[in-house]
């Protein structure tokens, strides 16, 4: 088994269905999903993730099954590991060239 790794500043994953996964600090196996919703809780989870400079990215797909197959504070499912990592390597290579 790999390691999980502890991102300084967790990344979120939103769309209009949002779905808001993070990395564990308690180095738990798989991001796990904080925050989910649809239309205004959705805006809702954007406007805050907005405040707080949490990177946006928008993938529907992926939010959409976070949304319809995870509940709140559940892992991501083996199923969407690639998906949501290559969100999240985008997401710090962004950082990364912004730097």
């Amino acid at each position: 088994m790999v390691a999980p790794y502890s991102p300084p500043s967790p990344p979120r994953l939103l769309s209009s269905s949002a779905s808001s996964p993070k990395i564990s600090e308690t180095k738990a196996p798989a991001p796990i999903v904080v925050a989910k919703g649809v239309d205004y809780l959705a805006f809702q989870i954007r406007e805050i993730a907005k405040e707080n400079n949490v990177p946006i990215v928008e993938n529907r797909p992926v939010a959409r099954a976070l949304y319809n197959t995870v509940p709140i504070d559940g892992m991501i499912p083996s199923d969407l590991y690639v998906a949501v990592a290559e969100i999240l390597a985008y997401v710090y290579r962004s950082k990364h060239d912004s730097n």
